[in-house]
């Protein structure tokens, strides 16, 4: 990929490492957005709040994108313990698919 396209919270892991995308990485997306939702934080905004005093725009996006590359194992783990157990459970299924792997799509219809 060339560049960036989308919201930087809720970016897939390959997004954040610019690569191209499939379609676990929508369903890894929207896990990070039940996440929000549930428990109205994420580890990226833990990491926003703690940088927030030396905030450049023009820095910060290389920053977050850094902080994500460089944690994505204790960023998902997070998002793990932050998420019901059955989400979580379908969480570890996306996370865990292949580039052109075919989601099970009733299997994470009923962890939700």
């Amino acid at each position: 990929m060339k560049s960036f396209d989308g919201n930087l919270l809720f970016a897939s892991e390959n997004m954040v490492n610019m690569l191209t995308l499939s379609r676990k990485d929508d369903l890894e997306s929207l896990m990070y957005i039940f996440c929000f939702l549930l428990n109205g934080t994420l580890p990226v905004v833990d990491f926003i709040n703690e940088t927030l005093g030396n905030f450049e725009v023009s820095k910060f996006m290389n920053h977050l994108i850094n902080y994500r590359q460089t944690n994505q194992n204790t960023y998902q783990a997070k998002i793990k313990t932050l998420l019901p157990a059955s989400m979580s459970s379908a969480f570890t299924h996306v996370i865990g698919l292949g580039f052109k792997d075919k989601p099970d799509y009733g299997l994470t219809r009923f962890f939700m």
